[in-house]
């Protein structure tokens, strides 16, 4: 007995729906969004920099996505809305971590931002 093309595309978009839905959601969900570094996420690490915790969760951030003829275009740092640097700041002061991309960042902060803004959002302090 011979099917008809038609009879197999239920079953097959059905499938293929299926697999694509169990995909997405394995990865999404236990490691969370791909530009943000959340509390839960920084507080099951020992007491690192926000440097050490962005190379061990997020290490593609430090890549160039970019480069100009001095070499690669590395992301601006901004703690709190204002230029800082990765090194000094301890996990247990930090509330998220967010890798905005080139367009974003220019956005949020205007030019000069070609390499795109790690962002860090520290914890109130108590």
């Amino acid at each position: 007995m011979r099917r008809s093309r038609h009879s197999l595309t239920g079953p097959f978009l059905a499938s293929v729906l299926l697999l694509a839905s169990v995909a997405c959601s394995g990865r999404g969900t236990a490691r969370g969004p791909p530009n943000v570094i959340t509390r839960e996420q920084i507080s099951a690490l020992p007491d690192l920099t926000a440097y050490e915790i962005i190379e061990r969760l997020r290490p593609r951030w430090f890549r160039s996505q970019t480069a100009n003829f001095s070499g690669p275009i590395l992301p601006v740092v901004y703690v709190d809305d204002r230029r800082g640097s990765l090194a000094g700041i301890r996990s247990t002061y930090i509330e998220r971590i967010e890798h905005l991309n080139s367009r974003d960042a220019t956005t949020r902060y205007g030019t000069g931002h070609m390499g795109g803004v790690i962002r860090i959002v520290t914890r109130p302090f108590r």
